[in-house]
C-alpha cells in the first residue's frame, strides 16, 4: 500500500495522466482494478482522475465491457471513483473545459524553529505551567520533516459563506504553528499534559504541527515532573485532537492527517514514499523522515471530530475526545464576531485543564483588523479565566526569520517564499504585523 506522501509524485509527475490514456484504449481488468486502488487511496488522485476525465472512461467501460471480469472490474471503480468525491459530488463527473490540475499541498518546514528563540509567551508559560518540560534533545533542522497541509481547491468547491472559512489557510497559523514549536518543551514536553484541542482547525496546521514536533526527537523523552496525570494527560505521547463544523472542511481535515500521520508512513511504503518523493535526497516531500518517526508515534497522533461551539453551549454538544480536559488547547483566527469571543471562552472554560496542568494560545490579527477580536479580554474575564495578551514576536512571522550562518541571499529567496505563500492565505488578509497571542489558564 502505497504512504499518502508517496501518491504526491505519483500525482502530480504524469503516472496518473498515463493511467487514464491507457483507459482510454483498453479498459482491461487490470487496468480497472488499479484505478480503483488509487481512487481509494488519496482523494486528490480522485478529483484529478475526475477533472482529467477518468470517470467517463469509466462510465464507457461499464457500458462496453467484454465479459464480467470487466464489467466487475468497471463497477468497483465506479464505487471507488465516487466514494472520495467532496460532497454534493456525484459519479460521473464531466471533464472540466479548461483542466488544471490541482496544486500540491502546501508545505512547511518548520525545523528552523526548534532553535529559535522562545521570544515570547515564555514567562506566561512558566506561570502557567508548573512543569518546565522535558530536556530538549539536540536535534538537526534536516530531520524534521515538512508539515502538509491541502487547501479545498476551487475545482472541488468554492467558498460560497462564512461557514466555509475553513477552506484556505489564514494568516495567524503560520505564526502560531512556528510559536508552538519554538515553545514545545513549555507546552508539550511533559508526559501529563499531552492531550492537544485545535478549535477551528481550518487546514489543520497549527495542530498538526503540534503532533509532530511532540514526538521524543524533538521534544525530548521523559521530564522529570512526578506529579500526577494532571487532569487527562498520561502516558508519553500526544494525542491531538483537531476540531471544525463544515463536513468538506472535516473531510479535508482528515486527508491532512493521513498526510502528517507516522503510522500511515512505515516499513517498506515508508521507505518507498521518500525514494518516489523527488527533491534533494529524495525526499522532497518528507516521507522518509516521517517514516523515520514512526518508530515513536506508538498509536496514530491525529483525529478528527466534528464541534460546533454554539451546540454545546447550549447544552447540546456531544461527547469531544472522551470526558477530561485538555492540557493544551489552540486556535488561529477562529474570532470573527462578538460571538465568536464569547462561543470561545466557553469553550475553554469548560475544556481547559487546571492552572499547571493546561494553557489554551489563541492567537489572531489586531482588532482594527479583524471583528470580534476586541471582544476576546472581556469574554475571557467573564468566564473566569485568567489570561496574558502579548503581541507575536517579528520572529514568528512570515519569513521574518533566517537561521544563523544563512548567506546574505536568504533574505531574499525568503521574502519569494513569502510572496508565493501569500497567494495561497485568504484573499486580503497577509501577515499582520501585531497579530495577538492570548495565553489563558483556568482557576484550580
Amino acid at each position: 500500500m502505497h504512504s499518502p506522501r508517496a501518491l504526491i509524485p505519483y500525482r502530480l509527475n504524469g503516472p496518473l495522466q498515463s493511467l487514464i490514456s491507457a483507459l482510454s484504449s483498453d479498459p482491461t481488468e487490470e487496468l480497472l482494478t488499479t484505478a480503483s486502488s488509487l481512487l481509494l487511496s488519496d482523494v486528490d488522485i480522485s478529483l484529478d482522475f475526475a477533472l482529467l476525465g477518468g470517470h467517463r472512461l469509466i462510465a464507457s467501460a461499464l457500458r462496453g465491457a467484454r465479459c464480467d471480469a470487466v464489467a466487475d472490474a468497471a463497477a468497483e471503480a465506479a464505487a471507488a471513483a465516487l466514494a472520495h468525491l467532496p460532497p454534493g459530488w456525484g459519479f460521473p463527473v464531466a471533464p472540466a473545459p479548461f483542466f488544471e490540475p490541482l496544486p500540491p499541498p502546501l508545505s512547511f518546514s518548520l525545523g528552523t524553529f526548534l532553535s529559535a528563540p522562545a521570544a515570547s509567551g515564555g514567562g506566561a508559560l512558566g506561570a502557567a505551567l508548573r512543569c518546565g518540560g522535558a530536556p530538549l534533545p539536540p536535534v538537526a533542522v534536516a530531520a524534521a520533516p515538512p508539515v502538509l497541509v491541502r487547501r479545498i481547491p476551487p475545482q472541488a468547491q468554492r467558498q460560497r459563506a462564512q461557514e466555509d472559512v475553513g477552506f484556505l489557510l489564514w494568516p495567524c497559523a503560520l505564526p502560531l504553528a512556528r510559536w508552538v514549536v519554538a515553545h514545545r518543551q513549555q507546552l508539550l514536553g511533559c508526559a501529563a499534559r499531552r492531550r492537544v484541542l485545535e478549535l477551528g482547525a481550518g487546514v489543520g496546521l497549527v495542530g498538526l504541527a503540534a503532533g509532530i514536533f511532540a514526538l521524543p526527537p524533538f521534544c525530548g523523552g521523559a521530564c522529570a515532573c512526578a506529579r500526577g496525570a494532571g487532569g487527562g494527560g498520561g502516558g508519553g505521547q500526544a494525542e491531538v485532537l483537531l476540531t471544525d463544523f463544515n463536513p468538506a472542511v472535516l473531510q479535508n481535515l482528515r486527508h491532512n492527517a493521513a498526510l502528517n500521520e507516522p503510522a500511515l508512513h512505515t516499513g517498506a511504503a515508508g521507505a518507498a514514499a521518500g525514494a518516489a518523493g523527488g527533491g534533494a535526497g529524495g525526499d522532497e516531500w518528507g516521507a522518509a523522515r516521517l517514516c523515520a518517526l514512526a518508530p515513536h508515534a506508538r498509536a496514530p497522533l491525529f483525529s478528527v471530530q466534528p464541534f460546533d461551539w454554539a451546540a454545546e453551549d447550549a447544552g447540546d454538544g456531544a461527547p469531544l475526545g472522551g470526558v477530561a480536559p485538555f492540557n493544551l488547547i489552540l486556535g488561529s483566527d477562529i474570532i470573527c464576531s462578538d460571538e465568536d469571543a464569547a462561543l470561545v471562552a466557553g469553550v475553554l472554560r469548560r475544556r481547559l485543564a487546571p492552572r499547571g496542568a493546561g494553557v489554551a494560545v489563541i492567537c489572531s490579527p489586531p482588532p482594527f483588523n479583524r471583528w470580534g477580536v476586541a471582544h476576546l479580554p472581556a469574554a475571557l474575564a467573564a468566564e473566569g479565566l485568567t489570561f496574558v495578551e502579548e503581541v507575536m514576536a517579528p520572529v514568528f512571522l512570515a519569513d521574518a526569520y533566517v537561521g544563523e550562518g544563512e548567506e546574505e541571499g536568504a533574505r531574499a529567496r525568503a521574502a519569494e517564499r513569502g510572496r508565493a505563500l501569500a497567494e495561497d492565505v485568504a484573499t486580503g488578509a497577509g501577515f499582520e504585523a501585531g497579530c495577538r497571542l492570548w495565553i489563558v489558564t483556568r482557576g484550580e
